[in-house]
């Protein structure tokens, strides 16, 4: 904010010292009366000490440097303000040439099947996003940076994985976004899900219905609470866990995709 500030300032700096010098030289200092005489101005004065003029002669006049080389000042004034006005234009149109409405970013065909795509599949990340449309990554990452900077999906990297979803959804499409990515791997959905049917269960008991060590269970059940998908309680030095509101709706929603068909392919494009 502060740069912008001086931004500003110094365009009307610059638009304003032409016309400030177009308004013609500054009057003559005042004289201050001295002993019922009035003095000298201040330029004689300094003349004087230098010894370049004698007392009460005139100092011989000094040309114009402007005027002598044939140029004249309010021509200068005028051409100053004309560039300054055409400079502040042009910054203005060039600099904001790259922001474009939302609507606009959708009007491309396979950006716009990407975002509708991301609003049925919150949370995806880009292997799913090519894999489910046929895209290059390369093309999937342009468009997918677009929709980005035009602010109609966010981007956070969970657990190894950058995860796309729907800006319009908040907070709370975001934590959904995130508790789906950690259900993606099959091992945690089958911890988590263990912990839906069983409210309170503890590590140990997870791991024997589960068949699968302690450490495993421990890894996962530690994704699991920071997706915020479970509620850890301690008593004593065993902790039991059981499933959160968000939890539940991302595993309705992750069964919900299973079943769900894949959304149709699209062709390449990078326009």
């Amino acid at each position: 904010m502060r740069s912008t500030g001086q931004a500003l300032g110094a365009i009307v700096l610059v638009l304003a010292a032409p016309m400030a010098l177009a308004a013609g030289p500054l009057p003559d200092l005042p004289t201050l009366p001295v002993g019922g005489q009035q003095a000298k101005t201040l330029a004689e004065d300094l003349a004087e000490a230098a010894g370049l003029s004698q007392p009460g002669a005139a100092l011989p006049p000094v040309a114009d440097p402007l005027t002598a080389a044939g140029f004249e000042l309010p021509w200068l004034a005028v051409a100053g303000a004309a560039l300054g006005i055409a400079g502040l234009a042009a910054a203005f149109f060039f600099g904001g040439a790259r922001f474009v409405t939302p609507a606009e970013v959708l009007q491309n065909d396979v950006r716009r099947r990407i975002y509708h795509y991301l609003k049925v599949r919150v949370g995806a990340n880009l292997k799913q996003v090519t894999d489910d449309l046929a895209l290059t990554t390369t093309n999937a990452i342009w468009h997918l940076r677009k929709l980005e900077e035009a602010g109609l999906i966010h981007s956070k990297r969970f657990n190894g994985y950058k995860v796309f979803y729907p800006a319009e959804g908040g907070v709370e499409a975001r934590k959904i976004s995130l508790g789906k990515t950690a259900l993606a791997n099959g091992n945690a959905q089958e911890v988590f899900e263990h912990v839906v049917a069983h409210p309170g269960s503890h590590q140990r008991e997870i791991a024997r219905a589960l068949g699968v060590n302690h450490g495993t269970v421990r890894w996962h059940l530690k994704k699991l609470l920071h997706a915020e998908l479970i509620v850890e309680t301690r008593r004593g030095k065993a902790s039991s866990y059981e499933p959160t509101p968000i939890g539940l709706t991302a595993l309705r929603e992750v069964a919900a995709q299973k079943a769900a068909p894949v959304a149709p392919a699209v062709a390449p494009s990078a326009a």
